[in-house]
């Protein structure tokens, strides 16, 4: 397809700026969705002078995410180092998909929602399990094992708990709008510790990082082993409160 990379990173932060609306503070989310963004935009240019449409985009990132998950389970550091940059070029992917679409203009949003759902719900969870692997192998100890299932099950119950909640919502025919409203008005008390508890998640793959560099991705698997489970009991928590809190507000 013939598109200059003007049009092209044009189309890449379209997104960008339509998240970003109305928040102009700087912080790590956003500096690392822009830094994930160059790239996806990069990729994106390629791809375009292939057949490859949008949804194969993320097929092949989700691909690649399990690529990386298994290789972690070797235990081996260059394994690691691989598993590692594999996860970077997944993320960047992740990215690339929807910039493919906007600029071939084929988004297809119910299969591209899916197979997004199915990409972000295996992200980090086969990768806490294949760590935990990786660190038995070297260690002979299964209690590695272990707290890579438990990370894994409970990463995989938050995401659970997100479809759920939206699932939820969109059978009540409650707008995204109002949500967004009432959880501003209601749950500001919440506001300043869901934060500090999101900070091991949002940070995740530079403390990844951190934990190979310095040769422990055994403390790195038992922290979010004990982690995962109670951010996951505050977000459904949360959640629960949330649902109903907008019920009574729809009975009234």
């Amino acid at each position: 397809m013939r598109i200059s990379f003007k049009e092209v990173i044009e189309k890449g932060f379209s997104r960008n700026e339509e998240l970003n609306k109305g928040n102009t503070k700087l912080n790590f989310t956003k500096i690392q969705h822009t830094v994930l963004r160059c790239c996806g935009v990069v990729i994106a240019k390629l791809l375009l002078y292939t057949p490859i449409t949008a949804n194969q985009v993320t097929v092949l990132g989700t691909i690649v995410l399990f690529l990386s998950a298994g290789l972690f389970s070797a235990g081996t550091f260059w394994y690691s180092l691989t598993a590692i940059i594999l996860l970077f070029v997944a993320e960047c992917i992740d990215y690339a998909d929807g910039v493919v679409a906007r600029c071939r203009k084929t988004s297809t949003r119910i299969q591209s929602m899916y197979l997004a759902l199915l990409y972000h719900h295996s992200e980090f969870t086969l990768h806490y399990l294949g760590i935990g692997v990786g660190v038995f192998i070297n260690t002979g100890n299964p209690i590695y094992i272990l707290a890579g299932g438990i990370t894994a099950f409970f990463t995989m119950m938050a995401g659970m708990a997100s479809t759920l909640k939206k699932a939820a919502l969109f059978k009540a025919n409650y707008e995204k709008e109002k949500v967004t409203e009432h959880k501003k008005k209601k749950f500001s008390m919440f506001k300043l510790g869901m934060l500090v508890l999101n900070i091991p998640r949002k940070w995740v793959f530079v403390i990844l990082i951190i934990a190979f560099t310095i040769n422990r991705l055994d403390i790195f698997v038992l922290f979010y082993a004990v982690y995962e489970p109670l951010r996951v009991i505050a977000y459904m928590t949360k959640n629960h409160l949330l649902l109903k809190k907008i019920e009574e507000k729809i009975n009234q």
